[in-house]
């Protein structure tokens, strides 16, 4: 796994309020119907989905002081979690790749094989001084 932040996970960010609760902060949604390479993901790594909660009122939070709420259908029916959040899938994925895992490594031009079987289908050009210099090695340990 490469990652250019201090962190792996990329947008994956979930925030703990207490040791039973977490909030996505980043994608929140799995539609596995459409995404066959991440539900692919989610059971190998023995990952929970759970149909988001559809019914009552929505609150949008636009800042501290300006909340608003809706009611009314959802547009959210089709929409499934990941039980614990999506951390959940980094954390697994960090368990089962931790070794394979280079952080504050920059990625440029990433493109992808058409036609590609295989669960992540890119190829990413790292920048040879980037594989060169000692920090890289150093830095998943």
């Amino acid at each position: 796994m490469l990652e250019a932040r201090h962190r792996t996970g990329g947008r994956i960010l979930s925030a703990e309020h207490n040791e039973q609760c977490r909030f996505d902060m980043g994608p929140a949604w799995v539609w596995h119907q459409l995404q066959p390479r991440l539900q692919q993901l989610i059971t190998y790594l023995n990952l929970t989905l759970f149909n988001q909660f559809i019914t009552g009122d929505i609150l949008y939070e636009k800042s501290p002081t300006d909340i608003e709420r809706y009611s009314g259908p959802s547009s959210h029916g089709q929409s499934y979690r990941i039980a614990g959040g999506n951390q959940s899938l980094i954390e697994a994925c960090n368990r089962i790749y931790q070794k394979n895992a280079y952080i504050y490594i920059p990625v440029c031009n990433p493109f992808i094989i058409k036609g590609s079987d295989s669960l992540i289908p890119m190829v990413l050009q790292i920048p040879m001084a980037v594989l060169m210099h000692n920090s890289f090695v150093e830095s998943s340990r």
